[in-house]
């Protein structure tokens, strides 16, 4: 079979790209796709052990020894000269090794492939200009996070995916005006396809109940959840002051943040935070959870305050559908959807206000849940994943034949 498409996708942290990506492949038979993965070991293991053909590049990204050099080395001076070792000597060694396993891909799976698409959660690197370069069928990325604000259409990098991609598929209107503005995109290469997400679960009151027994929570501790990569647009710390003056008035609560994340320094000031407002007993890290969707079912109020430049959560959208409160910022991509008769909007920056709509939702649980089912109608309405998965895919194997 010489009408595969070949899927290129890096990650070292789990997050919404790629769970975007294994519901996408999930939709196409074992023997229409080749999946090739540029990552670290845990997102192998998703994707190994979601029942997909994974195959993994060995391509040693400088950040990924930056972090392993950080966690590893208590020393100042050690972390110094490593870095530098690391600087002037890995980093060329790697990017010397590239181009042989860029061949090694070119001779081995191009010829069965007449489609390449680039799962990208930021901007495309200019390491995967050779992938592009040699590529004879249809290029489209699929990008799920913001373009840089350093990019510029005249910038070489932005001028050669310009060349190449035929279509960029995105799902937020952020990432839309980004790319014409940035980088010059014409209309005509943009689709946006509005992110939907597959409801496979349904939850009773007894799988709230298993959940909340696994992590060493009662069933009558009131729950909120902050579920995503640690990353300064997730706005972590808003959450917790919001949480720490909301615990005053509510002793009987638990703060949960799930995900990881590659800034170590991020993550430690997150952590200095929570020992300085002294909520060490009150906060449970849970590191990446799968699946998600039980962690908010088991909770009482989702919140994640997200900058306005940051795009469409897939745990929002998941919140929405089980009839989960929502308490985020209003940005573009929610606009026209959310309001405040479906969800608890706050301005960004606002731990006050984050404050004040935990206290509301908490003291007046008739009322939150009646929103909260408003919630899943704007779900149904604006975020179907069959819409989602029939329009991208139209896109990628509608325009091959």
């Amino acid at each position: 079979m010489n009408n595969k498409i070949l899927f290129y996708h890096e990650a070292y942290e789990i997050g919404g790209d790629s769970i975007y990506l294994q519901n996408l492949l999930a939709s196409f038979n074992s023997d229409e796709y080749i999946f090739l993965l540029n990552g670290s070991n845990e997102a192998f293991k998703f994707f190994k052990n979601a029942g997909f053909n994974t195959i993994k590049l060995k391509y040693f990204y400088r950040h990924r020894s930056v972090k392993y050099i950080n966690e590893h080395f208590r020393w100042k001076l050690v972390r110094a000269v490593l870095f530098r070792l690391d600087f002037y000597l890995l980093h060329p060694f790697m990017l010397f090794m590239w181009p042989i396993r860029i061949k090694r891909i070119i001779n081995k799976y191009y010829p069965t492939c007449s489609t390449l698409v680039i799962n990208a959660g930021g901007f495309p690197p200019y390491l995967l200009a050779p992938l592009l370069k040699n590529f004879n069928g249809s290029k489209y990325c699929i990008l799920h996070n913001h373009v840089p604000d350093f990019i510029t259409p005249e910038d070489p990098l932005c001028m050669l995916f310009r060349t190449y991609f035929e279509r960029w598929i995105v799902g937020s209107c952020v990432i839309v005006k980004q790319l014409k503005e940035r980088c010059g995109i014409p209309d005509e290469k943009i689709s946006m396809v509005r992110y939907g997400i597959p409801i496979a679960h349904s939850f009773t009151t007894e799988d709230r109940m298993r959940v909340r027994e696994k992590l060493g929570i009662a069933d009558d501790t009131f729950v909120v959840l902050h579920p995503s990569v640690f990353h300064e647009r997730k706005g972590h710390s808003f959450t917790i002051n919001g949480f720490a003056d909301f615990k005053k008035n509510h002793a009987n609560s638990k703060l949960i943040i799930a995900g990881n994340g590659e800034d170590v320094n991020y993550i430690n000031r997150t952590k200095t935070l929570i020992k300085d407002l002294r909520l060490e007993n009150d906060i449970l890290f849970t590191g990446f959870y799968s699946p998600i969707e039980e962690l908010v079912f088991a909770s009482d109020a989702l919140c994640l305050p997200s900058q306005e430049y940051d795009t469409t959560p897939f745990v929002i959208l998941t919140a929405l559908a089980y009839g989960i409160p929502v308490i985020t910022t209003i940005r573009p991509d929610f606009e026209n959807i959310l309001n405040d008769n479906n969800a608890f909007l706050v301005p960004l920056n606002n731990a006050k206000q984050i404050t004040n709509k935990l206290s509301f939702i908490a003291d007046n649980p008739a009322v939150a849940h009646d929103i909260a089912n408003n919630g899943i109608l704007a779900f149904k309405n604006y975020f179907s994943f069959e819409k989602m998965l029939s329009e991208t895919k139209k896109l990628i194997c509608g325009e091959k034949n």
